[in-house]
């Protein structure tokens, strides 16, 4: 990774995001254990966000006759499903 495409990393960019919300949170400079929890909870929370939208997409772009059915796209044969992905 270079130093040019650094803050183009997820994990970064919610790092300088959590540090920026809790020196606004503690008015001043934020202490580190504080940061560090607040970074890999917003890392999660985006990551969960990415995998979810990166599912949808593949779910919705794979030919599926369970799909078509109402069956979910990765359901197993007369399995009853949430469907998300319709």
């Amino acid at each position: 990774m270079t130093d040019d495409d650094i803050w183009d990393d997820l994990f970064h960019a919610c790092a300088l995001w959590a540090y920026l919300q809790q020196a606004a949170i503690e008015q001043g400079p934020p202490g580190s254990e504080a940061t560090r929890q607040r970074a890999y909870r917003l890392y999660e929370e985006a990551l969960a966000e990415k995998n979810r939208t990166t599912e949808g997409d593949a779910c919705r772009a794979a030919p599926s006759p369970r799909r078509e059915a109402g069956q979910g796209c990765a359901a197993p044969e007369g399995a009853a499903v949430v469907s998300f992905c319709l």
